[in-house]
C-alpha cells in the first residue's frame, strides 16, 4: 500500500520568488488516497478531502490568473465565500486547519522526548501534484505554519500524477531485436 496526498493550491498569479507579496494563495485543496495492488481503487467521492478558501487583505491578480479563475467559476465562488458569511480564514489559520486534517487522515508517527529534547519522525507524507515543486510548495512555504508544521514532514521524493496518467495512455514501445 502506498498512501499519498494530492495537493493543489490556487493563486492570484505565478510565484517568482522575488516578490512573494505580489501574489497570494486563494484556495488550498488536498485528497488522501492509497494505491494498492490488492484492492480496487476507492471512488473519489469516498476519499478524505480538504478544500478551503484563504482570506487576503489585498489581492493582486495577474490578468492571466484572473481570467482563468473567472472562466472556471473559482473567482465567483471565492468572492461569494468571502461575502456570504462563510468562515474563511487567513493563510496561517487555513494551514493550521490543513495540518490538523493531515494528521487525522494521513497520520505519521512523531515521538518526542522531554529530556534530552529530541523528536523522532518515523514516517513522512508523500505529496503528489502537477506543479508541486515549482509552484505549490514554494508558495505554501510563505506560511510559517506550513513551513514548520507540514513541510518538514513531507518526503522529498514526490509523485507527479501526470507521469503515471500519460504512461497509461501510451502503448508499450515495440521490442527492439528478437523475432519479427
Amino acid at each position: 500500500m502506498f498512501r499519498y496526498i494530492s495537493y493543489d493550491i490556487e493563486t492570484t498569479g505565478l510565484f517568482d520568488g522575488k516578490h512573494p507579496d505580489k501574489r497570494q494563495i486563494i484556495q488550498i485543496a488536498a485528497v488522501v488516497d492509497e494505491l494498492s495492488l490488492d484492492k480496487e481503487p476507492t471512488p473519489i467521492d469516498d476519499l478524505p478531502m480538504f478544500c478551503e478558501f484563504v482570506r487576503n487583505e489585498d489581492l493582486t491578480f495577474h490578468p492571466f490568473a484572473m481570467n482563468m479563475h473567472r472562466k472556471s467559476g473559482l473567482m465567483e465562488a471565492y468572492f461569494e465565500a468571502l461575502t456570504g458569511g462563510n468562515k474563511v480564514g487567513y493563510l496561517g489559520q487555513v494551514m493550521y486547519d490543513f495540518g490538523k486534517w493531515l494528521h487525522k487522515h494521513a497520520p505519521i508517527s512523531i515521538e518526542e522526548n522531554e529530556m534530552p529534547p529530541t523528536r523522532k519522525i518515523t514516517g513522512r507524507w508523500n505529496f503528489a501534484g502537477k506543479n508541486l515543486w515549482s509552484l505549490d510548495l514554494p508558495f505554501s512555504r510563505q506560511s510559517k505554519v506550513f513551513d514548520e508544521q507540514i513541510y518538514r514532514y513531507i518526503r522529498h521524493k514526490l509523485v507527479d500524477p501526470a507521469t503515471s496518467f500519460i504512461m497509461r495512455l501510451r502503448k508499450p514501445p515495440p521490442l527492439v531485436g528478437g523475432d519479427e
